[in-house]
């Protein structure tokens, strides 16, 4: 769930899905809603943001919570992220909808997520620990992502995106910049692991050239 304004597109929440890889469908907001998108934007510019889930229910909604040593009431999810944005890089950006002037935005996630247990009497107690033992939930402890958004006066969206995270680094254009797609509200994904360091993003003034191949995919040169 969304709230744009003029300066800035924030996410309230969002519902379908849980934090931490849960297995469960739950209706999460984010405290205070999480910054998505802001104008205007210029060279240089640095932002911080900050945001929190602290979300709770039943202990026989957990999948596997029955193999857990202890009995709770139920069931709490703590998430706390911190992000720090900066514009660092400006150049020329060339995908198979057209070339665009953009600026780069590079933004460093630190995300952790907790699960607490309420146990009568005692309250709630910190089991992330327990939890990973047992459940082997994969979301849990401190994690850190870094994502390079180029962004355009040219597009309401980032003509392309670069994300790196503790799989593998890969890079996203929305199919409404590739003029021979039929559906615009999809991305394409593309691993960069196996590239060479020049394709990989930098200071300005640079280029990222993303060509269609015989295979009819995308690859980034």
């Amino acid at each position: 769930y969304l709230r744009v304004t003029p300066q800035q597109v924030t996410v309230v929440g969002f519902s379908g899905g849980s934090p931490a890889t849960l297995g469960i469908d739950l209706d999460v907001p984010f405290s205070p809603p999480l910054v998505q998108a802001r104008a205007p934007l210029k060279f240089f510019d640095i932002n911080t943001v900050n945001s929190n889930i602290l979300i709770a229910f039943p202990a026989d909604l957990l999948p596997g919570g029955g193999q857990l040593p202890i009995s709770p009431d139920s069931i709490r999810v703590r998430v706390n992220i911190s992000r720090f944005d900066i514009v660092d890089g400006w150049g020329s950006l060339t995908i198979p909808g057209g070339q665009y002037e953009v600026l780069r935005e590079k933004s460093t996630t630190y995300t952790e997520t907790r699960i607490d247990a309420k146990i009568q009497p005692v309250g709630w107690l910190d089991v992330t620990d327990l939890a990973g033992q047992f459940i082997g939930l994969p979301g849990l402890g401190i994690d850190t992502s870094v994502v390079f958004r180029f962004i355009s006066n040219d597009s309401k969206e980032p003509i392309a995106v670069c994300q790196t995270d503790s799989t593998q680094p890969r890079t996203s254009l929305p199919r409404s910049q590739c003029p021979d797609r039929t559906t615009s509200n999809r991305e394409d994904t593309y691993p960069l692991q196996s590239l060479p360091s020049r394709a990989r993003p930098r200071l300005a003034p640079s280029r990222l050239l993303v060509s269609r191949s015989p295979s009819h995919r995308h690859s980034v040169k």
